[in-house]
């Protein structure tokens, strides 16, 4: 195929998926998956890699749009492989966070969690912006967990957290301090998970829980997350609260 053919068939694949999107915005389902299709057939056509993991990831959100969990997540997983192998990592970051949030629909925590991490670690290589969305978007996902008390989910979770912003504390000083302070929050709200984690569910193979401690801990990190994201008390009532309900 001409180079001016290709050039063309891509438009022409660009305007399918434009008319996608105004079609499932507007609840048009099948008119919507028809362009998706349509641009995913010219896209592997043509070889535009890209282009292809873009119209599997819409396919992807009518799917789930559609209550299709299962379609939606091969179109996810497809097309972030897409666009791993096209090296476009902040694409690849938010197809990461769709699926997550697909997993935690399905009632699928410890995938979600998995999932979750993956992409906070891609994160912190794209830089402070990056991390700012996933951060907002851990403690989204954070808040459900807790909400539906998956204490094995949320301890995992904290320790994941924990441990990849230690990761990053321990490379030194970044050119973006701004990531450096991300790292400390995230590092905060993994001592939080944990802490929240342990007092409503104490490890069995020990003889005598450090309960004290573990509160002390816990409160100490929810002032610094209130400090840090300036949220009020959110974090340090929601701690009072798990050692009040530890206590009775």
């Amino acid at each position: 195929m001409s180079r001016d053919r290709t050039e063309q068939a891509r438009e022409e694949a660009i305007q399918l998926y434009q008319q996608g999107v105004k079609a499932q915005a507007l609840g048009e389902y099948t008119q919507a998956e028809d362009s998706y299709q349509r641009c995913l057939l010219i896209m592997r056509a043509i070889g535009n890699r890209n282009g292809q993991a873009a119209a599997l990831h819409y396919l992807g959100t009518l799917y789930e749009s559609k209550g299709d969990f299962q379609e939606s997540l091969k179109c996810y997983e497809e097309s972030n492989e897409l666009f791993a192998l096209d090296q476009d990592l902040q694409n690849s970051l938010f197809s990461v966070f769709f699926q997550a949030m697909l997993r935690l629909k399905m009632r699928q925590h410890d995938k979600s969690q998995q999932l979750l991490m993956r992409a906070l670690e891609l994160a912190f290589q794209l830089g402070p912006h990056f991390v700012q969305e996933a951060w907002s978007r851990v403690r989204q996902m954070a808040g459900v967990f807790f909400a539906q008390r998956q204490i094995g989910v949320l301890i995992r979770l904290g320790e994941g957290l924990e441990d990849t912003s230690r990761k990053v504390l321990d490379q030194g000083s970044s050119p973006y301090p701004m990531l450096e302070r991300l790292a400390q929050m995230t590092q905060q709200l993994g001592i939080f998970l944990m802490g929240c984690g342990r007092l409503w569910e104490p490890p069995e193979n020990i003889d005598e829980f450090p309960e004290e401690e573990v509160s002390s801990w816990l409160l100490q990190a929810a002032v610094n997350l209130d400090q840090a994201t300036g949220s009020g008390l959110s974090f340090t009532d929601l701690a009072a609260k798990v050692i009040q309900e530890r206590e009775h």
